[in-house]
């Protein structure tokens, strides 16, 4: 860019950002204003109305096509769609942050130590963002897991078997049956 020649308001604005709601369309030469008056008209069946009141906008996508009209609405389309996607207009109404439910701590938080009274392996805590039917879920796995892994240590270990219910018996009387056999 030639820093060497003298702006117009509109030129300087445009450049360095500034202005925008200042930048009128008499600003620019009458070769733009028609691609920008033209893209406009093209593109207001798919613009937002806060879009159309954007003159900068318009000047943008044709300023980044060399004020080719064809080239400029092609891709001003795709970033309307693009906007569209990703729901890019509505991102701060529609978004709702993560619960932060409880902090994990790692289990295996004191493993050894090197001489007494140090550790020697730390574990970290890490943030867990999940929502609350996951958490459940989680626990939920957990126990059973446990659970699993204890009745089978407890079954390999004991020397009994598992108490099994007769539907015409009460369950202490299923126990005292039980102890009665043994």
């Amino acid at each position: 860019m030639d820093d060497s020649r003298d702006f117009s308001f509109g030129e300087w604005a445009v450049v360095w950002g500034v202005g925008k709601d200042i930048m009128m369309l008499t600003d620019f030469s009458p070769e733009e204003q028609a691609v920008i008056e033209e893209l406009e008209k093209r593109m207001i069946d798919c613009v937002t109305p806060k879009m159309l009141e954007d003159n900068y906008l318009f000047y943008r996508f044709a300023k980044a096509r060399d004020f080719n009209l064809a080239e400029a609405e092609t891709m001003l389309r795709k970033h309307v769609c693009w906007r569209k996607e990703f729901g890019i207009d509505t991102i701060l109404t529609d978004y709702k942050p993560p619960e932060l439910m409880e902090i994990e701590e790692d289990r295996m938080f004191l493993q050894c130590q090197r001489e007494p009274g140090r550790p020697g392996h730390l574990g970290g805590v890490n943030k867990k963002l999940t929502d609350k039917e996951e958490m459940a879920r989680l626990r939920v796995v957990k126990e059973e897991n446990r659970r699993i892994k204890y009745v089978s240590a407890s079954k390999s270990s004991a020397s009994y078997e598992p108490l099994q219910e007769d539907s015409s018996s009460t369950s202490s009387e299923n126990i005292d049956s039980k102890i009665s056999q043994h």
